[in-house]
């Protein structure tokens, strides 16, 4: 929508009382706020979205009528996570939890596998790779190896991590020099973040070590006053964080200290309907009540107006850039599996142990995929999550709900 004003300046939060200390408490722990918000900084070319993760409406376009893969999101072969969050999406169970894949006995991708599967996607357009789990892909040396692969291949990787281990393992302790060796790469980040209490935090994650938000916080700190992160549109640094049962006013001064004061991509979102987190019964059970999350949303996109950022449609995550996977991506698993999303427990195809070749196989999965979701790919863009609608957890009538609220507030 047309803008009808100028940017604020600076982070216009600090006049709220409800949530100015908040922000006091960010900037203590993440360093001083830019004099410049991100939308002053960057003006028309200000982008809602993280590299990698976003893409121009004309190269979506393009890309379905060419039927072009541009991301893959994959689970990554790594050893463990140290982390057992209430809401993750690969175990199931009580908060133990069981790891469902792969099971005992089952063969395991190798990273050659994976290699052959990038390199067959690249012919067919491929831009990205969203790294979202099973494991703490920074765990794993030959996660670095496989960086510089895609690098090499200007295949840039977005991944997600608790970010305890950036620099601990293969860097000696030395997080500058880890930061520098990430951002010399084709490499983004979305850095696991609930909440500001340390306590409620550790409740979340589980970790089985007592500092984790501390090692997190300090990598965070490190990203951020790196600034090569940060210095360019889209941003290649942001935050995940799946809603806790915490204060709104603390989500929603995080959202607007992070992505309008540090230039972050925030991705504040409910849980997807897989693992720990299968409907909508469980969803409130961790996090905030629906009535209390659709506001939150609405209020998102409040801050969103008060900074000129236009309005683009309902999205899953909240505020922010849409979901575009299924018209233009698959899901390749650890076990194996080809699913359309990581929301997704259907299974499209299993890829078989002694296949041919793997890229191949994968790239004719991504031709023939059913038609099952078209009616989730009409438009121009898509901006909903088929498999949360399914569930409830935010259904069709819960957008269209979000939808004329935030065009109130833009509208008048």
């Amino acid at each position: 929508m047309k803008k009808l004003w100028q940017p604020p300046r600076g982070i216009i939060g600090r006049e709220n009382t409800e949530i100015a200390a908040y922000i006091s408490l960010i900037e203590k722990r993440y360093g001083p706020l830019p004099k410049q918000n991100v939308v002053e900084r960057f003006g028309d070319n200000y982008v809602n979205g993280l590299c990698g993760w976003w893409f121009p409406k004309n190269v979506l376009i393009s890309a379905r009528l060419n039927n072009q893969i541009l991301t893959l999101d994959m689970d990554d072969p790594g050893q463990i996570c140290k982390l057992n969050c209430i809401y993750c999406f690969a175990k199931a169970g009580e908060k133990t939890g069981v790891d469902y894949r792969p099971t005992a006995g089952e063969a395991r991708l190798t990273y050659e596998e994976i290699r052959n599967i990038v390199l067959a996607a690249k012919s067919k357009g491929l831009q990205s790779i969203k790294v979202i789990g099973y494991r703490e892909p920074f765990e794993s040396k030959e996660f670095l190896d496989f960086i510089d692969f895609c690098s090499k291949l200007n295949i840039r990787i977005v991944v997600f991590t608790s970010a305890y281990t950036i620099g601990e393992k293969f860097f000696k302790g030395d997080v500058d020099k880890a930061v520098n060796w990430l951002a010399e790469r084709k490499v983004s980040l979305m850095i696991k973040h609930h909440t500001l209490d340390k306590k409620v935090e550790m409740g979340i994650v589980n970790a089985d070590f007592p500092n984790y938000p501390d090692i997190r916080d300090t990598i965070l700190k490190k990203l951020i006053e790196d600034g090569r992160f940060t210095n360019t549109m889209p941003t290649r640094l942001g935050l995940e964080m799946v809603l806790s049962n915490k204060n709104p006013a603390e989500l929603k001064a995080i959202y607007e200290t992070f992505k309008i004061g540090y230039g972050l991509y925030v991705d504040i979102d409910v849980p997807i309907p897989v693992g720990r987190t299968p409907d909508l019964k469980s969803t409130e059970e961790i996090g905030l009540k629906k009535k209390e999350y659709l506001q939150l949303c609405i209020d998102i996109h409040r801050i969103n107006y008060e900074y000129g950022i236009p309005y683009e449609g309902p999205s899953p995550f909240f505020g922010g850039d849409m979901c575009n996977i299924m018209p233009i991506g698959l899901y390749t698993l650890l076990n194996r599996e080809i699913r359309s999303c990581c929301g997704s427990n259907e299974v499209l195809e299993k890829i078989p142990v002694n296949v041919n070749d793997t890229g191949d196989y994968v790239m004719e999965v991504f031709d023939h995929r059913t038609d099952y979701w078209s009616e989730w790919m009409t438009g121009e863009t898509h901006h909903h999550c088929p498999y949360r609608c399914k569930t409830k957890i935010l259904s069709r009538e819960d957008l269209e709900y979000i939808d004329k609220a935030v065009k109130k507030i833009y509208e008048g």
